[in-house]
């Protein structure tokens, strides 16, 4: 489902044209196989494929008594087709059936399914329903529900004449667009972008914004880098291999904005206390 939430759907498409084995039926990986499915048709505009995907994947887990959302909102993913299919009162519906269920529902499960109620809802119930999504995101630390969820936000308040709100929330969902290099949502705030207004250039995020976009992954080889490890150092303490070192690399300098390590911050800040102190106990050995 990563490289559909990127737009790298000649990808997803070669990972799902990979044979698999008829015993994966009969296993965890089926549900979840068939909600990636489902998705990249649901991205690509074949509809009804996806929601026989999600519906499918929704029979399994009755099937094995593990219907949960938590495990996999089939529910969820059937409401976006529906919704596209112009069926909001069947989306919603299914939404409400997922929030009711039995059971423990987290904050990103919570969260992205308001973001879809919302989207099934009157117009006046949105900006609430919107809300109180992000704030369920915010609090997991889902990047991309959160962009998707303040990009809904963002358009409702235009709607609703807040042109000021607007512009806030569409920025803040650049950023977390950006921040999880999802290309297809970056596309479509930028068109939102040009009507509510506001520069995209001008907005483009400081260092402390760059450095705020690293996963953890990348943090850890950016301290490391920023310190002149070679990238064989680097891989020796992280127990990576060298070209994994070098596609982190890659994605700091492009997140970053910078060419090379040389123009990495000194004194790079770490994200946890204690990688910090162990990184600076060594590089003081």
């Amino acid at each position: 489902m990563a490289t559909t939430a990127m737009g790298e759907f000649g990808a997803a498409a070669t990972a799902l044209k990979q044979a698999v084995p008829k015993s994966m039926a009969q296993t965890w990986f089926a549900p979840q196989y068939l909600r990636a499915r489902g998705h990249y048709l649901l991205a690509t505009n074949h509809l009804t494929a996806a929601l026989n995907d999600f519906e499918s994947c929704g029979a399994l887990m009755t099937k094995w008594h593990i219907d949960q959302p938590a495990l996999a909102p089939w529910r969820r993913d059937a409401a976006l087709v529906h919704l596209r299919l112009g069926k909001p009162e069947a989306a919603r519906e299914l939404i409400t059936e997922q929030l009711r269920i039995g059971g423990s529902i987290g904050p990103r499960t919570k969260g992205a399914s308001l973001r879809v109620l919302a989207e099934a809802a009157e117009p006046a119930q949105r900006p609430h329903l919107l809300a109180e999504a992000a704030e369920q995101l915010r609090s997991c630390g889902d990047r991309f529900e959160l962009a998707l969820t303040l990009a809904d936000l963002g358009e409702v308040c235009h709607r609703l004449g807040d042109s000021a709100k607007a512009r806030e929330v569409i920025q803040q969902a650049v950023q977390a667009a950006r921040s999880c290099e999802a290309a297809p949502l970056q596309q479509r705030l930028a068109a939102v972008q040009a009507t509510v207004g506001g520069d995209t250039a001008a907005d483009e995020p400081d260092e402390n914004e760059g450095l705020a976009a690293l996963s953890d992954a990348e943090w850890r080889v950016a301290s490391l880098a920023s310190l002149r490890h070679t990238n064989r150092a680097i891989s020796r303490k992280l127990s990576i291999t060298e070209s994994t070192v070098e596609q982190h690399l890659t994605r700091i300098y492009r997140k970053l904005k910078i060419d090379s390590r040389t123009q990495l911050p000194e004194g790079l800040p770490f994200r946890r206390t204690a990688w910090a102190a162990e990184v600076r106990r060594d590089h003081a050995g």
